[in-house]
């Protein structure tokens, strides 16, 4: 609604030209960028900003569950050739010039003596596995 100024006189609010003696008493003046829509805008923005939280928050969780619980890796292996023979699989033990390996449940020691090249590998995969 728009109202005579309560004052009683004809001039234009501070910052206003022109003779207009009508202005807004509880309502927006045009163009003024306040009032009861800005003030709408002004509570929905939160609202925005807490969904918006809160959806960021759920795709974290998402990720970083689907990251947490993927199916594992293999673990490393070494890969032992001696001779003809490649022997490959996950080090169970080590001692004194021997290492344990295990590969497809069964483990076996194999003499580093003996061993022409020890390589680490990401997988045993490909390769023939420790007898």
């Amino acid at each position: 609604m728009w109202r005579e100024a309560s004052r009683g006189s004809t001039e234009s609010p501070p910052g206003e030209s022109g003779c207009g003696a009508y202005w807004s008493v509880g309502a927006a003046r045009p163009g003024s960028g306040t009032g009861p829509h800005a003030r709408d805008v002004g509570r929905a923005a939160p609202q925005w900003a807490v969904t918006a939280g809160l959806l960021l928050l759920a795709a974290l969780v998402a990720a970083v569950g689907v990251t947490w619980y993927a199916p594992p890796k293999d673990p490393p292996g070494l890969s032992i050739r001696q001779g003809g023979t490649t022997r490959c699989g996950e080090v169970v033990s080590a001692r004194r010039g021997t290492v344990g390996l295990k590969a497809d449940g069964v483990e076996t020691t194999v003499d580093l003596a003996q061993a022409d090249s020890v390589t680490p590998v990401p997988t045993c995969r490909g390769t023939t596995p420790a007898p």
